[in-house]
């Protein structure tokens, strides 16, 4: 079977059954396949937003095209200019376009907390040795380096409890917050899409991401699904649902 046939199907949320089962066991194992999965999801997410900018990209598009016409002899550089007026044009769409992504940083960076992860995140006692303290006594030290805000070194001590096996979706978490914090935002959603265990945490944090890199459609997606997640849960448990719908809120603005 060649997995590269299923890679579009699988982003599209088409494959079931077995054959879906078949396809996360190979990205599993298979971190360059894993790599090329987000590359292409990447590539995908890239065509909705220009699709979703169409309107903006055809106005460009007429204004070059009228001052085409009106410049055909005169021209300001050998292989042709945008016009003052499509300059401008331009400017101001990527003007407010950054205007937007600000606000959204700055609504990132006021619920980003990176040491709540552990204070309820992932405590000790959830962890139990199977037989070899190695793994646990390794994760406990990528805790420790992730505690001291030393991120780097959290995440190579995490791959080395990734590698034997144990701990997988625990370690994986605290390396999509790493990365989180070291900015290396699209870095921390593939980690974040590789979480099985925790999908409170992880859709979290993954809405996050998306809120920092100023893609509100799927930050607003993803807190609508975390406050479904945790509708059922007592209050007391319920870690982000109000902080999810302040998200909303401010998103709706």
């Amino acid at each position: 079977m060649d997995y590269r046939d299923y890679i579009i199907p699988y982003l599209n949320g088409n494959l079931e059954g077995e054959t879906l089962s078949g396809f996360e066991k190979h990205l599993r194992e298979n971190p360059d396949f894993s790599e090329e999965i987000h590359f292409q999801k990447d590539v995908m997410d890239s065509l909705v937003y220009m699709k979703e900018n169409e309107s903006l990209r055809a106005l460009s598009k007429q204004i070059r095209a009228r001052d085409d016409q009106r410049e055909k002899v005169r021209r300001i550089a050998p292989i042709g200019a945008l016009s003052l007026a499509a300059a401008v044009a331009i400017f101001f769409l990527v003007f407010s376009s950054n205007l937007g992504n600000q606000a959204y940083q700055e609504d990132f960076t006021a619920y980003f907390q990176p040491t709540e992860m552990n204070q309820v995140v992932l405590q000790s006692e959830e962890l139990v040795s199977a037989g070899d303290e190695t793994p646990l006594k390794t994760f406990e030290k990528g805790k420790e380096l992730y505690a001291q805000e030393q991120y780097k070194e959290a995440i190579s001590t995490f791959n080395q409890v990734i590698a034997t096996g144990n701990y997988i979706d625990q370690a994986t978490l605290y390396q999509g917050v790493a990365y989180l914090a070291l900015g290396k935002t699209r870095k921390a959603i593939r980690k974040f899409d590789e979480i099985v265990e925790y999908p409170l945490h992880a859709t979290w944090y993954k809405g996050l991401a998306n809120l920092e890199i100023g893609k509100a459609d799927q930050t607003e997606i993803l807190m609508k699904n975390l406050l479904e997640m945790e509708a059922d849960l007592p209050a007391s448990e319920q870690i982000y649902s109000a902080r999810a719908a302040d998200i909303l809120e401010r998103l709706s603005e």
